[in-house]
């Protein structure tokens, strides 16, 4: 969370979001032997997007306010990958 910014959802409801994340991982990684390799995967509310990139077994998830475009995720997949390798 950035300095000076209130998160949206309760503390109580961090567990929900996470397994919520792990959950929708699953379901879209499971469409890869059809697709190939997920990249990523955004889910846009009217507030905020979440952004989640699988890291192995972990996952990078990032939020951003709704004004942001998300081609960002593209530009943030990018840089990934380019650390990766």
């Amino acid at each position: 969370m950035r300095p000076g910014r209130q998160s949206l959802n309760p503390e109580s409801e961090e567990q929900k979001l996470f397994l919520q994340t792990t959950v929708a991982r699953g379901m879209s990684e499971s469409w890869s032997k059809y697709f190939d390799d997920l990249r990523f995967s955004i889910i846009a509310h009217k507030k905020i997007s979440v952004m989640q990139f699988p890291l192995g077994e972990k996952i990078l998830l990032i939020t951003s306010d709704s004004y942001v475009p998300l081609t960002i995720a593209e530009d943030i997949f990018e840089l990934i990958k380019k650390h990766k390798n």
